[in-house]
């Protein structure tokens, strides 16, 4: 019932708004069971998670969405950009290629690979020194 999808999802958005995390990430749960091939409860647990400083536990939520929407450039970056932000270089670089070959001129993708030249650049000059 598409009402109740997003009944739930409001109230989760909800909870969210007035900072009841654990509530949300509860709604979304429930969205994610019931319905595993919806995206939208795995990017907004995702959110919760980042907003909470837990980006390593957003990651597994956004990795699900894509799974689900392989195409959608956002989800892409926001995960590549997590993953920048734990230091997991490789993957950060994997995703940012996906992204481009999406869309080739993607600003956010080639920025990407940009810091993360910078961060070797940077790594390797620390470690001569």
């Amino acid at each position: 019932n598409p009402e109740f999808n997003n009944a739930k999802i409001a109230l989760a958005e909800a909870y969210y708004k007035i900072g009841r995390f654990k509530m949300a990430i509860k709604e979304l749960s429930y969205l994610m069971e019931a319905l595993p091939d919806l995206v939208t409860p795995y990017v907004k647990s995702a959110v919760i998670f980042i907003e909470m400083g837990k980006h390593t536990e957003a990651i597994p939520f956004l990795e699900k969405a894509i799974d689900i929407d392989k195409t959608n450039v956002e989800l892409l970056e926001m995960l590549a950009i997590l993953y920048e932000e734990i230091f997991n270089k490789e993957r950060a670089e994997e995703l940012y290629q996906e992204i481009l070959i999406l869309d080739p001129q993607n600003k956010s993708a080639n920025d990407g690979f940009e810091r993360l030249s910078r961060l070797s650049d940077q790594i390797i000059s620390q470690l001569k020194s």
